[in-house]
């Protein structure tokens, strides 16, 4: 049931990932989740139909010594690459949060093949330590599984012992620190009313509103895998100090409990999706019989923003609860925002007068923002120009 649900939910994500708007799948964050649910996957496909063969084989273990070998590297590869990516994702937050200049300047989806690349390398080389002599994988009680000694008293397996639990760790407060530096940033921009992109309101909450959703789930992620690892890492230190007597089936319980972190990985991000989360309330609204009309005036105030007045709370409850919208174009483009603005605002009035209206009052705004470059701006001054001659001639 674990290995079906597992398998569900990484498939699941990944579905998600690749339906999703194309605006979020050229991010770094999200093509870092889709290596995330990609080392997860490979992970439960690789390890569990071993220990199923065993537990049929009446917890016989097959395959000798090289079996136990796959096995163990496998779960090395596997929870460290997870923290290693998990760890890449905070930090790339970091930088988009803290330093928005350079980040949308310098960083491209080439960015995310690199460290991906990177992770899986780096863990896999520290995975393959124990072929060399640098630790060693055994069979562990009730001898369905494989993973490191960490009962032996070889100096040089304690060594690799110390270093993979040591490293889990330092990895771990890392990701941490980084989501919180993440979560008092936006915290402090919300408060303070302080916009990082540009001068237009629309462009500057929407650009936060993505923040917070992708912050929301990197936090789900982090509270998982260190719920399920951080016990495994105290056990293989404890166990190596000798501090507490040996104990099989707590150690048995904090590997059973790590496994569980590519079961639920892909699950967190799918339920954290504002989509279901929407879905998920309007069931609950329905099931207390709350009439449509009262649903539609909730769903109306709840549409509308005050980025002046609203407090970090209320902002975070908009992210995670509002119902899901219309596309809509990217902030960062000039012309595309003032078209969807002429073609949206005041729709209970005529196009000519809405058109003059709109022109009037936001000729100011959009040519008073931070143009790519002149040519940009000359050629905006253009359209405007000659929607002016279209109105005056009608």
């Amino acid at each position: 049931m674990m290995f079906g649900a597992g398998v569900l939910g990484n498939i699941l994500a990944l579905i998600v990932l690749i339906r999703s708007e194309p605006e979020q799948k050229r991010t770094i964050f999200y093509r870092l989740v889709a290596g995330l649910c990609i080392t997860d996957f490979l992970g439960i496909t690789s390890t569990s139909p071993v220990v199923i063969a065993v537990y049929v084989n009446n917890l016989q273990w097959i395959g000798g010594t090289a079996m136990c070998n796959y096995f163990g590297y496998v779960m090395i590869f596997t929870s460290f690459a997870t923290m290693l990516i998990v760890c890449g994702m905070s930090i790339e937050r970091v930088f988009c949060i803290k330093y928005p200049l350079i980040y949308n300047t310098r960083s491209s989806t080439k960015h995310a093949i690199i460290i991906l690349i990177f992770c899986w390398t780096m863990t896999a080389c520290f995975a393959a330590l124990p072929f060399v002599g640098f630790g060693q994988f055994v069979l562990q009680y009730p001898r369905t599984w494989c993973f490191v000694d960490y009962y032996t008293n070889d100096r040089v397996d304690k060594v690799f012992n110390y270093l993979f639990a040591m490293l889990a760790i330092v990895v771990i407060s890392v990701t941490v620190c980084c989501n919180l530096t993440v979560m008092l940033t936006l915290t402090k921009r919300q408060c303070q009313h302080v916009s990082q992109y540009g001068r237009s309101k629309y462009g500057s909450y929407s650009k936060r509103f993505n923040e917070c959703q992708m912050l929301v789930q990197l936090v789900g992620v982090t509270i998982v895998f260190s719920a399920c690892y951080m016990p495994l890492m105290a056990r293989i230190i404890i166990n190596q100090t000798g501090l507490l007597p040996r104990n099989v089936h707590l150690d048995l319980s904090v590997v059973r409990i790590a496994s569980l972190n590519q079961i639920l990985d892909p699950w967190v991000y799918i339920l954290l999706r504002r989509e279901l989360l929407w879905k998920v309330i309007s069931g609950f609204k329905t099931l207390c019989r709350i009439e449509q009309n009262q649903l539609d005036d909730i769903n109306r105030k709840k549409c509308s923003y005050d980025t002046e007045n609203d407090t970090c709370c209320i902002f975070c409850y908009h992210c995670l609860c509002d119902p899901p919208r219309v596309k809509r174009p990217r902030p960062d483009s000039m012309y595309s925002m003032y078209s969807y603005d002429l073609e949206n605002r005041h729709s209970s009035t005529p196009t000519l007068i809405r058109s003059r209206s709109l022109l009037q009052n936001d000729r100011g705004s959009y040519i008073s923002m931070k143009p790519v470059n002149i040519s940009a701006q000359y050629s905006l001054k253009q359209n405007f120009n000659f929607v002016d001659n279209m109105v005056d001639r009608s």
